[in-house]
């Protein structure tokens, strides 16, 4: 069978490598960029980098600013590149736009207090002035920024006379290297030599200050990775929950530097530049949360944790069975849409393009396949008991990295359940309803029913978060179903076709899965964490089947963004297609 991908663009896209990339002009790498390619953005990136740090150092006359200046004009410039209509100009509009930046850094210079660096990367400015801004004119307001500020300058007051004079003129007062160097009777090279000197001292003093955490979980910047658990309950201890011990920039800096290699705190101390006390204070925490494993005096990430090159390396060796899956459901799309047309909800008016969207994704791809492969392969999700009581596995994901999401699925099992399909070809928002405003839901879904009617039952505030979350819509003095309700009648005509493209999937293209998806975390480098590989195998099996779906024409293009309520279903009384899993 010819690979579907061979005439795909992100075939396309995925072709070229560093060096031909850095072979195309500005415009023909924006243009690849506006096309999905984040090479293509890598290689930009790379090519002004050292620009927007001239530009920049010129004008605030500091290097770690000069750094915290170039990452913010690069985000600006994706986040902005879409409307980018001369890339011929790009380089002008870079040298405009870091200059502006480090304008405005000088400026708040003049009324910041301090600036100082925590971690790796990572810069806090102005502190209190955010928090004044953040807390108005509150006496609890004032009184944390008093207190605040008395820290800090707490803090300052410790430093050596020479570092302690640099860090006032220089922060406190807002002067520059120049106009230091100028009172000072000194080269502009040295002050700034003196100045470095001093800020590593500080920092010092700030690590080791029960200041710094406080001032971590505050910072602007935003967090590195996104640490959520997947298949299991949440237990009734929040501090030890991964989300919790995982919020500080610096605990996601330690999981990053140990998601591979076991290492001591020391050595984790060098790498995320912060003092080795604090550091262990950190891993003390995380280690008890079991976010972190401890052996023999070191530590190693309880998690998979991928980077941009192990993201790219799992979507060349696996989004082809994507494909495939894609490939197969394609051939029973006649039979599914003769079936949809049967159905109750269809009688009601729902879309059957966007019924096929409820269906394939989560009665097929979810739920389906994942009950098929745990009878035909043994693979089964057994989350392991965690600390604070609950059940779960860890699934960190860099933000620079994140993988396609096409098996997200919240549902509630048994009859009379509920359930919401997402995927991150789909921009839209979960919902989450009361008992009552499903109750209210699976009424009007019988028929339209009269607003005042509602009134007698529900309060005013129950029906217009029904409204709100897109489960029910105003249709003249009557509510009516926004999002399907199946009856038991519905899963006696969808169960068998469904039943049908799983077998199909499982026997024409898992026939080397887990082993293949396993083989392939191990050469990644996650050994010692096989025990989770359960939980991210299938999600990984299934790269590209949604794209693929939507390519073939078997789902129709979504909407962007979705509307409330998008992907949401429910049914009464017991729903075949949902008692799998």
């Amino acid at each position: 069978m010819p690979n579907p991908m061979s005439n795909s663009k992100e075939t396309e896209l995925a072709g070229l490598d560093e060096a031909a990339l850095a072979g195309l002009d500005d415009a023909g790498l924006v243009s690849r960029v506006k096309e999905g390619d984040h090479g293509a953005f890598a290689a930009l990136a790379a090519r002004y980098q050292g620009l927007i740090l001239l530009v920049a150092e010129r004008v605030v006359e500091n290097r770690d600013d000069a750094m915290e200046i170039s990452q913010d004009v690069l985000l600006k410039l994706y986040r902005q590149i879409g409307e980018l209509n001369r890339p011929g100009g790009l380089k002008a509009w870079l040298s405009k736009t870091a200059r502006n930046r480090a304008l405005a850094v000088v400026r708040r210079r003049r009324h910041a207090p301090l600036e100082f660096h925590c971690g790796q990367a990572t810069t806090v400015h102005g502190q209190a002035d955010r928090l004044l801004a953040e807390n108005g004119t509150s006496a609890a307001g004032q009184a944390e920024l008093n207190d605040l500020r008395a820290q800090i300058r707490r803090q300052v007051s410790v430093l050596a006379g020479e570092h302690q004079r640099m860090v006032r003129m220089h922060y406190l007062e807002g002067l520059g290297l120049g106009e230091i160097a100028r009172r000072l009777g000194i080269p502009v090279g040295t002050a700034k030599w003196r100045l470095s000197q001093a800020r590593q001292e500080l920092r010092k003093e700030l690590m080791m200050s029960e200041l710094t955490d406080a001032l971590r979980n505050r910072s602007t910047s935003g967090p590195l990775l996104q640490v959520s658990t997947v298949w299991g309950s949440t237990g009734p201890d929040r501090e030890l929950r991964a989300s919790e011990v995982t919020k500080t920039l610096l605990a996601q800096q330690i999981l990053f530097c140990l998601r591979k290699q076991a290492k001591a705190p020391e050595e984790v101390a060098r790498q995320v530049k912060a003092d080795v006390s604090y550091v262990k204070e950190h891993l003390a925490r995380m280690t008890e949360a079991e976010v972190l494993d401890r052996q023999d005096g070191t530590y190693r990430a309880n998690c998979v944790l991928l980077d941009t090159d192990d993201v790219k390396a799992l979507k060349s060796k696996l989004a082809p069975r994507g494909w495939q899956t894609a490939d197969v459901i394609a051939r029973h799309a006649e039979v599914l849409s003769q079936a949809i047309a049967r159905l109750t909800v269809s009688a009601g008016g729902f879309d059957p393009g966007y019924l096929r969207w409820i269906i394939l994704p989560t009665m097929v791809l979810n739920i389906g396949l994942q009950s098929r492969l745990e009878q035909a392969k043994g693979v089964v999700v057994k989350p392991p008991p965690r600390p604070d009581g609950g059940n779960w596995f860890y699934k960190p994901r860099l933000l620079a990295a994140r993988m396609p999401i096409e098996l997200g699925c919240n549902w509630s099992g048994g009859r009379d359940g509920h359930a919401q399909y997402w995927t991150s070809e789909v921009s839209m928002t979960i919902t989450r309803p009361s008992a009552p405003e499903l109750a209210i839901l699976r009424r009007s879904a019988k028929g339209p029913v009269q607003t005042n009617s509602l009134a007698d039952v529900f309060s005013e505030e129950t029906v217009a978060a029904a409204a709100e979350h897109g489960l029910i819509r105003r249709q003249g003095d009557h509510m009516v179903a926004n999002v399907p309700v199946f009856t038991p009648a519905d899963g006696d005509i969808l169960d068998p076709v469904l039943t049908a493209i799983v077998d199909d999937v499982v026997e024409q293209v898992y026939a080397d899965y887990p082993d293949d998806v396993y083989a392939l975390l191990d050469s990644l480098g996650f050994g010692f964490i096989r025990g989770d590989y359960a939980a991210h195998a299938q999600e990984l099996a299934q790269m590209g089947a949604v794209r693929g779906l939507m390519d073939k024409a078997v789902l129709p293009d979504p909407p962007s963004p979705a509307p409330p309520g998008w992907g949401f279903f429910a049914w009464e009384g017991t729903f075949a297609p949902m008692e799998r899993g």
